[in-house]
């Protein structure tokens, strides 16, 4: 199962959605389960409702169970999705929202997103139409990153400090 992540913004995240819409309907993924939370941009992508479940929200425990069960977490960049998977030792592929598109008001996804890669956490896309290549490759591209390990001196202490102070 994939489980992908819009987070609650309320930009719409037209690229994420236009990507999912070639994704889901693409026969190379055979009848892989796609559970998508889009929150404000929550449309109908594809009339194949055995292989995919929208939602615009859901509970915070419905959440963390989808990424329990998820063999490839999708989110878009704020701190606490990715935070989400990196604490279930599993590494998310991230696709930040950006100011450009009128995703978010700034890059500050990006810039997130961005720290955590340089530390080998995750995987950021800067091209979203790379996303298809790295879920099916999402065994080997994962394979030589570091497992996030929260301390008080790591990331979150940074970030905590950089943006929210």
């Amino acid at each position: 199962m994939i489980f992908i992540t819009y987070g609650t913004e309320r930009f719409r995240f037209q690229r994420l959605t236009n990507k999912l819409k070639n994704i889901v309907n693409d026969k190379s993924f055979g009848n892989e389960l796609f559970i998508i939370q889009m929150g404000a941009s929550y449309e109908c992508i594809t009339s194949n409702i055995s292989k995919v479940k929208i939602m615009d929200y859901c509970s915070f425990s419905e959440y963390s169970d989808y990424i329990d069960q998820a063999d490839i977490t999708v989110t878009h960049g704020g701190v606490g999705s990715i935070l989400s998977v990196l604490y279930k030792n599993k590494v998310p592929i991230v696709v930040p929202r950006l100011k450009k598109y009128g995703e978010q008001i700034d890059d500050h996804q990006l810039q997130i997103s961005g720290e955590f890669f340089s530390r080998k956490y995750i995987i950021c896309l800067s091209d979203i139409d790379e996303l298809s290549n790295y879920i099916i490759n999402y065994k080997s591209e994962t394979s030589g990153l570091a497992k996030y390990k929260p301390a008080f001196n790591d990331i979150s202490y940074y970030l905590n400090n950089k943006y929210l102070n």
